[in-house]
């Protein structure tokens, strides 16, 4: 997240943070961190600040790695830090946090690279995206697992993680293959987008042709509306797609599901 780099102090940042998620923001992070909207205005205004596990919960809602919540908290305790002896002892470790940022993002821009190269063969076949999300379990990790949970052959398998370790989202240790914390993103420009939507929805049709689990969910609804109820209703279904983020990102790794989502003109 490149503007934690860029942030003076962890009030700056927050405060960066809750703008670009708009409206109803701030009250979203009160609700996450467990604190009132007058303190949180106090805490952005300068005149308190925030504890350090009023801060970590922060940047877990900001989804931040472990490297810039580090930076975080550091601020903080510079912040806070009533002589100025003190305040240079954190800002010295902030600048040798800084110092290294060059390395790493370089490292992550050869990481997305590598991604965008092999983007187009990733999102050819549902079977590399649905292995990549498997492996997130740690009893789906060798190939032999993941060729009886997918139903494939041993052969076909280990050509699927080859595929997918050359993406760089997972690597090879030993018998098993481990999920790294590089992450992508498809634009609703790239080439691989369609790729990756039809792959989806295909397997949802799939799973409505088989037996359903009683908690699954097909709900289809063609309507006669207005421009402004659709509006609403598309605000209403990115809001709860935000809402969700937190929650499946703390979620253990027992099964796999998927939710896709479409809203269209026709």
């Amino acid at each position: 997240m490149d503007s934690i780099y860029k942030s003076k102090t962890y009030r700056s940042f927050v405060a960066g943070q809750l703008e670009k998620r708009g409206r109803g923001a701030r009250t979203w992070l009160t609700k996450t961190i467990g604190v009132q909207a007058s303190y949180l205005w106090s805490v952005l205004s300068g005149k308190q600040d925030f504890t350090p596990e009023q801060l970590l919960l922060c940047a877990e809602a900001f989804q931040l790695n472990s490297f810039e919540t580090e930076i975080l908290l550091l601020m903080l305790n510079r912040d806070r830090a009533a002589s100025i002896k003190v305040k240079d002892f954190y800002q010295k470790q902030l600048d040798r946090l800084f110092n290294s940022k060059s390395e790493i993002q370089k490292h992550i821009r050869s990481a997305s690279e590598v991604m965008a190269d092999n983007l187009i063969e990733f999102c050819s076949d549902w079977l590399y995206l649905a292995v990549t999300i498997a492996i997130q379990n740690k009893k789906l990790r060798t190939p032999k697992d993941l060729s009886e949970r997918f139903n494939v052959d041993l052969k076909r398998m280990n050509e699927v993680l080859r595929v997918i370790e050359k993406t760089g989202l997972i690597f090879h240790n030993g018998n098993e293959y481990i999920p790294t914390q590089n992450r992508f993103h498809i634009g609703k420009n790239h080439a691989a987008i369609k790729l990756h939507h039809q792959n989806w929805r295909q397997k949802a049709l799939e799973s409505i042709d088989r037996k359903q689990n009683e908690d699954e969910l097909h709900y289809t609804s063609v309507m006669s509306i207005d421009a402004a109820t659709f509006k609403q209703i598309r605000n209403l279904l990115l809001r709860s797609i935000e809402r969700l983020e937190p929650g499946i990102k703390t979620a253990k790794d027992e099964e796999m599901a998927v939710l896709v989502i479409d809203l269209f003109h026709f």
